[in-house]
Formats: structure tokens, C-alpha cells, sequence
């Protein structure tokens, strides 16, 4: 009688561990034999490849009251993206600019004003600065910070800049 409880015990705790089971649902094989016709069958090979990419940008930009300023966005060798995809880097945000296109580097009360320009226009927040498309070879973006002006004091005027990057599906 023990062994029966035993071994009714045992076959209880399977059948709820079989139960409980996560269940695997895969293509019906093709079973062929000597009398199917016709011999043949399929199997679907598949890789599924992740995006990769990384980009850099600058840690920060010296600007001058008498020249420009040049900093590189960049995107290392070998980004990989899904068809139609394209990383779009866009200027989302500035600590002490909240609209336009004459960003404001700020020390106490006195505020020196520069501009942003990518690709021969100016930037503004909210405007894409780089796109960078699938490349096995290394890209970048250049943006040129004017020259300083109107500082009233002599300081270490700063700004913040926020840059957003995405990875849209183009329309085109």
C-alpha cells in the first residue's frame, strides 16, 4: 500500500510538472518515405541580425569672440541599420535657450550669444544636425559655433546642449 501511494505520488507530481511546462510550437517537419511523392521537401533558414551602432558626441566646445568653433558628431565603422533606417541626430535642448537660433552661453548676469550651423545652415532647437545611414566605413557631421558675442563680464560662460539621436523608417 505504501509503495502504491508511493508511486501514485510520483506519477501526480509529473503529470503537474508536464502540465505547468512551457510548450514549444514549431513547423510540422516534412517526413518523407519510400512511398512519398514526391521526394522532396523544405526548411527555412533565417539569421535575424540587431542594429548596431555607436555614435560620439563632443564632451564640449571652446568658443572665441574672434573665430569659429568646430565640433564632430560621429558614428563609428560599421553601423548597421534596418532597410529604409537612418540615425537622425537632432538638437533637442539647451539650458539656457529655449527657442531660435541664437543659443545663449551664461555666466551670473552676463550672456554671450553664439549660433549653431550644420551643412551650411543654421541650427535651431529641435533641427536635425546629422544623419548617418548603413556604412561600413566610419561618418561625421560637422558643427561650427560662431564667434562669442555681447559678454558683459569676464567668466566662464556656459551653455548645456541636449542632442537626441533616433532611428526613424524613411518615408522615401
Amino acid at each position: 500500500m505504501k509503495n502504491t501511494k508511493k508511486i501514485m505520488a510520483s506519477v501526480l507530481a509529473l503529470a503537474t510538472v508536464m502540465a505547468i511546462s512551457p510548450v514549444s510550437v514549431f513547423a510540422e517537419d516534412t517526413v518523407i518515405k519510400e512511398d512519398t511523392t514526391p521526394k522532396t521537401g523544405q526548411t527555412t533558414v533565417s539569421y535575424d541580425v540587431s542594429a548596431k551602432y555607436t555614435v560620439t558626441i563632443p564632451a564640449g566646445v571652446t568658443l572665441y569672440d574672434d573665430k569659429t568653433s568646430d565640433a564632430t558628431i560621429t558614428a563609428d565603422a560599421g553601423v548597421m541599420l534596418e532597410s529604409g533606417q537612418t540615425i537622425v541626430v537632432k538638437l533637442t535642448g539647451a539650458t539656457n535657450t529655449e527657442s531660435g537660433s541664437t543659443f545663449n552661453a551664461k555666466y551670473g548676469a552676463s550672456t554671450a550669444n553664439y549660433t549653431i550651423s550644420a551643412g551650411g545652415s543654421a541650427k535651431a532647437i529641435g533641427d536635425t544636425v546629422a544623419t548617418f545611414n548603413t556604412s561600413t566605413a566610419a561618418q561625421s557631421a560637422k558643427l561650427t559655433f560662431s564667434a562669442a558675442t555681447g559678454a558683459t563680464l569676464a567668466g566662464e560662460h556656459t551653455e548645456t546642449l541636449t542632442f537626441t539621436i533616433s532611428t526613424p523608417t524613411s518615408t522615401t
